[in-house]
């Protein structure tokens, strides 16, 4: 259900007119990547 969630999530922001959009496997936690990280 996730999964279907972050498609609907994903098309409502390409309809907006994001283009650099990714789902991703495993979701957030999952991510193994390197993050930027914010200026507080």
């Amino acid at each position: 259900q996730k999964k279907a969630l972050s498609i609907r999530a994903a098309n409502l922001l390409r309809k907006n007119g994001y283009t650099d959009i990714y789902i991703l496997k495993g979701g957030y936690d999952g991510w193994t990547g390197k993050v930027k990280k914010r200026n507080s």
